[in-house]
């Protein structure tokens, strides 16, 4: 049996890194308050607006420049999880 790495090397090997990979690097998640993503949020999403909405938990991706990207929020009262992503 052959054991492999959990994550590829730096030269990419006969499986080069892929590009996607290669652009998110110095990208981060980081957990943040409601306030902190709404406008993202209702810029973004097709609801524009998650008033009434209570969330439980709230996520920021922010690009390796320092922009959100992304956020992600759960609502309290539902299974389901809403992730947008910006421009």
């Amino acid at each position: 049996m052959v054991e492999l790495p959990l994550f590829q090397g730096e030269d990419g090997g006969s499986s080069p890194t892929s590009p996607l990979c290669e652009s998110l690097k110095g990208w981060r998640v980081e957990r943040c308050f409601r306030r902190h993503i709404e406008w993202f949020i209702e810029k973004w999403h097709y609801s524009k607006s998650i008033k009434g909405c209570t969330t439980s938990y709230c996520y920021r991706l922010i690009d390796s420049f320092g922009k959100m990207s992304g956020a992600l929020f759960k609502f309290d009262c539902e299974a389901e999880i809403e992730i947008i992503i910006g421009n």
